[in-house]
């Protein structure tokens, strides 16, 4: 099943740069973006929404999107239920590759602006960053009380057990594993609420028929299979927009990358002595 998916995201991808076709015309399809060491794969029209994020051949996600909520009453919906969707691909640095896709879903209440951007790093550098930035509109007449939820489940290493995640400072995610560590930062604003819990703790209470507020347990949690999300609660005006911004990365472990940055140092060395 992910090998036709790959091949149809890449068929799909071809068809856009070679014959024109417009981004609505494939909106059906998983959609992936690349920048140098990594992919990020993104079904826009599904609720698994974010499915692989892959920094030198391996894939460190299994799911990422967005769950909102216009009142106190349950239940929570996912973004791609909202109403009509639009896609824009866009590529900033002239390679053959696209790096930014946006969406658009607009309902009759609410649209919803969601960018994603994908900056990968040279081969072997284990490092990737995804930045993020949600736009909501309030499209009615009247005052409105909406709730947005991010949920995240990485698997790290591409294995469902990792050491462990929390939350810092209310707002920075940061899941471990032993040679590499994923965090995400919420730039603006901070989150209402947060959780990290076990697998699939968090994903059933979005699902469920009950209005959900995240517990605000910042962990740690671990080892096992991790998850954690994000809550922001808004009173958003009539016709008013908010803002969320946020960047996600992937780095070596500090010991991993000290012992890359020795290899590295040694490696000058040996390329100085040969000079």
């Amino acid at each position: 099943m992910a090998a036709r998916m790959w091949r149809l995201t890449a068929v799909v991808m071809g068809l856009v740069a070679a014959v024109g076709f417009t981004p609505e015309q494939v909106a059906a399809a998983p959609i992936t973006l690349w920048d140098l060491n990594s992919s990020v794969t993104i079904d826009p029209n599904g609720e698994d929404g974010m499915i692989n994020w892959v920094v030198d051949e391996t894939d460190h996600m299994v799911q990422q999107w967005f769950w909102y909520r216009i009142g106190s009453n349950g239940p929570e919906t996912p973004i791609n239920r909202l109403g009509d969707l639009s896609v824009k691909l866009s590529d900033a640095d002239f390679d053959p590759n696209f790096e930014t896709l946006s969406l658009r879903y607009a309902g009759t209440d609410v649209q919803l602006d969601v960018v994603f951007t994908l900056n990968g790093s040279n081969p072997g550098n284990h490092r990737s960053d995804i930045a993020e930035s949600i736009t909501i509109t309030n499209l009615t007449g009247s005052e409105m009380d909406l709730h947005f939820f991010q949920y995240c489940n990485l698997d790290l290493d591409g294995t469902a057990e990792d050491a462990n995640a929390e939350i810092t400072g209310g707002n920075t995610a940061v899941q471990r594993d032993e040679t590499v560590w994923a965090s995400e930062t919420v730039i603006t604003p901070r989150p209402s609420h947060v959780q990290v819990a076990f697998y699939d703790a968090i994903l059933q209470s979005l699902k469920d028929a009950n209005a959900t507020t995240l517990n605000d347990n910042a962990g740690p949690v671990g080892p096992g299979d991790l998850s954690w999300a994000f809550q922001w609660d808004f009173t958003i005006g009539a016709g008013e927009s908010v803002l969320i911004s946020k960047d996600k990365a992937i780095v070596p472990e500090p010991a991993t990358l000290a012992v890359l940055g020795t290899g590295a140092v040694l490696l000058l060395r040996r390329r100085r002595s040969r000079g």
